[in-house]
């Protein structure tokens, strides 16, 4: 999988409303419309209706060639930006992100079938086993920081990263391997009672955006030397998550009660380890070591609390309690001279001085060296840490009336899951919830005869939770609310060459809602109206 992606963007000159008057072209370039009249189906009691519509085409190239001033400020792009270069609405050509995941798959796959009787039951028993084993490279051309002095210290509490001039591919790699076993029996209890068990071990793999490779490295706030809680962070993605594995149990019992009828009744099990959630790990990125705890930063340490600090910088008549205090900026200003003790006559002209402060700050970044401990960041990532459990029962059924080609099925599926998300938990706190989990219905009037292929459908999904940690620090759940709509699906068979089809999704134009923690937090509404589509097919 490769992905590459290339951002730019071409700034107005802060046009807004207020300028519709004093912009020439602006508003022949926009036609009104009423956002609100787009909702039938809501009510939009209270809210704007007034908008503006226009083709963002015409919008941009008129704004390119425009650059009259105007009330004594001047409307106009910002030409640097490459996207907008030579008039040019195009992609920039320098990538923000190319990342490549590769996977290599081997396995091997046996299975085993056996029939055989239990009793006087007719029994039927498969047994496989599958073995996998996964080879991952992921590999993102980034900037890479450079090496060792990537973590650069420029004055008491500003801190940047120093990375190479051109992108360079940085690679991660991992390996893993699985023995998927599945067992399926089943038994006639009688002629008309047929009862089934299986169980099968699964797996899922990581989203390819979870695989990325390499960090977004921030810079520190301060020497860890002095104070911990000042240390950087970055964001990474995980090439080493492993699958989603997931034990599979199910038992059912199926009544035909006639040639054309059955009923059935199952419970399922699913237990799943290797759920995917975030945390905060501290390791070092791309070698980067840490100017503000080495050695050196150790020394200069040192000596600011020492009593020769005290002596050289009370005889220069500063304050010693500023001067020979364990500081971000007396300990980058002693670092400083230390490492350039030929420029600055070292230690023993420190006196801790404003003027010598500033001086230092001005001349002097202080990189890592080969000599200074690796940094280590607090490094948020997506790890393999949840496990779940997840269990419900299935009952369906179908029957057709005779010879009339008239048929009925439905279906009922209950699911309930031991990791939900508190609602009552105070904003701010990251959960981790099961997403996607929700009872769901359906019955479906069917036709089958005369060449003809007829299925009406009711469906139905109880709410269910579509999003965790939304909103920021608010940290929110998405839910998405209760959903019925009606399907029919048509078909003609001509003769063995030539069918016809027409299907028609959400016949009365069911709308969808979705809220936050609460029903009145409206988070996204979706009116919607039935569509169509008429398709013929002809096999030569």
């Amino acid at each position: 999988m490769n992905r590459k992606n290339g951002y730019g963007e071409a700034v107005l000159g802060n046009w807004s409303a207020a300028d519709a008057n004093a912009v020439p072209g602006m508003t022949s370039q926009l036609r009104p419309f009423s956002m609100t009249g787009l909702f039938s189906d809501f009510s939009t009691s209270g809210a704007t209706g007034g908008a503006w519509r226009g083709n963002a085409d015409d919008l941009a190239q008129w704004g390119l060639g425009f650059t009259s001033p105007v009330d004594g400020r001047t409307y106009h792009w910002n030409t640097d930006n490459t996207t907008t270069a030579n008039n040019c609405l195009c992609a920039d050509p320098a990538l923000d992100d190319n990342n490549t995941i590769k996977e290599d798959v081997n396995a091997i796959y046996l299975q085993v079938g056996v029939t055989g009787e239990l009793g006087k039951m007719p029994t039927n028993l498969l047994v496989g086993v599958r073995y996998e084993e996964t080879d991952v490279s992921s590999t993102s051309n980034i900037l890479v920081p450079n090496k060792p002095g990537g973590m650069v210290w420029t004055a008491n509490n500003d801190f940047t990263i120093a990375r190479s001039a051109t992108i360079q591919p940085f690679t991660e790699e991992t390996d893993y391997n699985h023995v998927l076993p599945s067992i399926d029996f089943d038994v006639m209890l009688t002629d008309a009672v047929k009862a089934r068990m299986s169980y099968s071990k699964t797996i899922a793999r990581a989203n390819y955006g979870d695989l990325y490779a390499g960090a977004t490295v921030r810079g520190a706030t301060g020497s860890i030397l002095i104070d911990p809680s000042t240390q950087a962070s970055a964001d990474a993605q995980n090439p080493a998550l492993v699958p989603l594995e997931s034990d599979n149990l199910d038992f059912s019992v199926e009544y035909y009660f006639s040639d054309q009828g059955y009923v059935s009744a199952g419970f399922w099990e699913k237990r799943v380890d290797n759920f995917i959630g975030t945390t905060v790990l501290q390791q070092n990125l791309f070698d980067i070591t840490d100017p503000t705890s080495g050695p050196d930063a150790q020394s200069a340490l040192g000596f600011l609390q020492s009593s020769q600090c005290m002596t050289q910088v009370t005889a220069a008549g500063e304050d010693v309690n500023a001067a020979c205090s364990a500081n971000d900026t007396s300990l980058f200003t002693a670092l400083a001279m230390l490492r350039h003790e030929g420029e600055t006559g070292g230690l023993t002209a420190y006196d801790g001085s404003s003027a010598q402060i500033l001086d230092m700050e001005n001349r002097f970044d202080l990189a890592g060296e080969a000599d200074d401990p690796p940094y280590i960041f607090a490094v948020r990532r997506p790890v393999n840490q949840e496990k779940a459990k997840i269990h419900g029962w299935e009952l369906g059924g179908q029957y057709f009336f005779g010879s009339t080609g008239f048929g009925i099925q439905a279906n009922y599926t209950i699911v309930n899951g031991d990791v939900g998300f508190n609602n009552n938990a105070p904003p701010g706190t990251t959960q981790f919830a099961l997403l996607g989990l929700s009872d769901t219905a359906n019955a479906v009037l069917m036709y089958e005869n005369y060449g003809i292929t007829a299925r009406l459908a009711y469906n139905w999904r109880d709410e269910f939770l579509a999003a965790t940690n939304q909103n920021g620090s608010s940290t929110n759940p998405y839910y998405v609310e209760a959903y019925d709509q009606i399907d029919l699906s048509v078909g003609y068979e001509f003769n063995e060459s030539l069918s016809f089809q027409l299907e028609a999704v959400n016949l009365t134009g069911e709308d969808v809602r979705w809220h936050a923690r609460s029903e009145k937090q409206v988070v996204r509404v979706e009116d919607q109206q039935p569509r169509f589509a008429v398709g013929v097919r002809y096999k030569f």
